[in-house]
């Protein structure tokens, strides 16, 4: 299986690593350096 990187987590980003964790694929590393963990983005630890 392939791997995912996905760089930036912005609007665009955010939803494709929605629609991603929905399809149950895996093996997903992100790279944001602006992210922060707060209520809108912590389902993504």
């Amino acid at each position: 299986m392939n791997k995912i990187l996905l760089v930036g987590a912005g609007h665009m980003g955010g939803a494709l690593l929605n629609g991603w964790l929905k399809a149950k694929i895996k093996n997903i590393s992100v790279i944001d350096p602006n992210m922060r963990l707060n209520k809108k983005n912590k389902k993504f630890r």
